[in-house]
């Protein structure tokens, strides 16, 4: 049984009845059900597509406000413009599609905790809509990948996990559903993702988790091993793909979006008997991912803008707040009880609930708000600890940490100041030409990354280049290597310092030293 078990669920019941918490949060989600529970679900035959124009303002290009219940008529967040037409429809779609299977889970966990018969019928409903779909979509006119949904593998990856985790609440609570067709529908998707073997990418882990998702419910072994122990698996990722500091090699925007990933593997793998947690290697690189973060994380608790991360991301939003949730239920670290205490103390603007159209899985950032555990999503409804983490004796104040292997010496002798340099570490497959680009943070940001903007823009270029970054390079080439060190760190009598050595920076037999002493 994929993601739990009927003891756990029977466990869950007995905790709702007394937690508040828990209690508010499914009535919550529960309440975003109402759209999608009268009438019949038809479900558009059209297939998604990624383009430079579709779901982008035409005025300044701002990604438009997806609404799930407005296929055709979509908002600019910025301008407040309202455009329609077909790519715009066709970008609305491949969320959609995302939306409605997360729905179906929505459905089958409230209807498993509270016995509502309407709400498993619902999530029925949706499996139904897509056994009826799924062969009707044609698998071309990709990009990343083969899929039939979607335009790239792991959007489906991410679409079949949620659509077997469904089917599995729903046989969990005794609310089955007819195997024969879903099971169909479910091998061909499978065998399609594991076509497409993306080798150490983030994208790569929800290959993987749909691999593991669809062995544990078919019963299907080969896709599990798949999975979990194939060249590019779960485990072989864990160990290969995670600095020794904790931090997925391609920067923070990929490790959190791996992170989830992992999450929902390590729950799959966990009901079948593997706990991927006390694993020595995997393990502590896991349990080592929700925490490494918390070392790189600005004072105005955004996350830095490194490598192709977008800028300007606050941590203040549900969906981190709900990973480190997780993380604190299953890994007893006491820097995420101390983190979150200090996220749910910090008062941002109360701002309008977007749990009507989230989507878990893919990031849709929004501005700062005000945290309660009871506006997270299904994953802390089935898996968080019911008790509030402790409150913390003093804010949270991360001090200076030279973070050797991810190659980032970040430097804190008082709050809020905030000093990193980019000391090499791997480049990955988003790595930018950045080595020796210096951060600066004091009280407001004053020498950014600013990460990456549209990847179907022709401004990619640009934030892809050592021009825009704060770093040393070559008029017109920018670097040439990406080979560097840090050479000296040290924190003493509220002074930090460090230096970092670049070789080859420029061409073959070139150097470049950045120090930098902060007090």
């Amino acid at each position: 049984m994929p993601i739990t078990t009927p003891e756990t669920l029977e466990e869950r019941r007995r905790q709702l009845e007394h937690s508040p918490t828990l209690r508010k949060l499914a009535t919550r989600l529960e309440g975003f059900l109402d759209p999608i529970m009268e009438g019949s679900l038809s479900l558009p035959q059209t297939k998604p597509m990624l383009s430079r124009d579709g779901g982008v303002c035409p005025d300044d290009g701002s990604r438009l406000v997806f609404d799930p219940l407005s296929p055709e008529i979509h908002r600019c967040p910025r301008c407040g413009r309202e455009v329609q037409g077909d790519r715009h429809h066709r970008a609305w779609l491949w969320r959609y599609h995302l939306w409605l299977s997360e729905r179906a889970v929505h459905c089958a966990l409230l209807a498993a905790l509270t016995g509502d018969a309407r709400l498993a019928g619902r999530s029925k409903d949706v499996l139904d809509a897509y056994v009826e779909l799924y062969p009707q979509v044609p698998n071309q006119d990709n990009v990343l990948g083969p899929t039939r949904l979607f335009f790239s593998t792991y959007l489906e990856s991410i679409w079949l996990t949620q659509i077997v985790i469904a089917a599995s609440l729903l046989e969990c609570s005794g609310n089955g559903y007819p195997r024969a067709a879903l099971a169909a529908v479910v091998r061909e998707s499978a065998d399609l993702i594991a076509s497409f073997d993306e080798g150490w990418s983030n994208r790569q882990v929800w290959n993987n988790t749909a691999l593991i998702a669809a062995g544990c419910w078919l019963g299907a072994r080969p896709l599990l091993a798949r999975g979990l122990d194939g060249p590019h698996g779960i485990r072989a990722q864990l160990t290969t793909a995670v600095t020794s500091d904790g931090l997925w090699f391609e920067g923070e925007n990929y490790h959190f979006f791996a992170l989830r990933g992992f999450l929902l593997a390590a729950e799959l793998l966990r009901t079948d008997g593997l706990n991927l947690y006390s694993e020595a290697a995997a393990g502590r690189a896991l349990t080592a991912m929700y925490v490494a973060p918390l070392d790189t994380v600005l004072p105005d608790l955004t996350l830095p803008a490194r490598s192709d991360a977008p800028y300007g991301v606050s941590v203040l939003q549900p969906r981190f707040a709900e990973l480190w949730e997780i993380g604190r239920s299953r890994t007893n670290d006491s820097r995420l009880e101390s983190f979150l205490a200090h996220l749910y103390s910090v008062n941002p603007p109360e701002r309008e609930d977007p749990g009507l159209e989230e989507i878990a899985e893919q990031e849709q950032n929004r501005p700062p708000a005000r945290l309660s555990r009871d506006r997270l999503g299904w994953k802390a409804l089935l898996m968080m600890v019911p008790e509030p983490p402790a409150n913390a004796s003093d804010e949270w104040r991360p001090g200076s940490t030279l973070l050797r292997d991810t190659g980032l010496a970040i430097l804190r002798p008082q709050w809020p100041v905030c000093v990193s340099v980019e000391c090499g570490g791997p480049h990955g497959g988003h790595g930018h030409p950045d080595l020796l680009h210096l951060t600066l943070f004091w009280d407001r940001p004053l020498l950014a990354d600013y990460g990456t903007g549209s990847y179907v823009a022709p401004s990619l270029h640009w934030y892809r280049s050592t021009l825009a970054h704060n770093a040393p390079g070559l008029a017109g080439l920018g670097q040439v290597s990406r080979q560097g060190w840090c050479a000296a760190f040290d924190e003493q009598d509220g002074w930090a310092w460090c230096r970092a050595v670049a070789r080859d920076v420029f061409g073959r037999g070139s150097s470049a030293v950045r120090t930098v002493m902060v007090s």
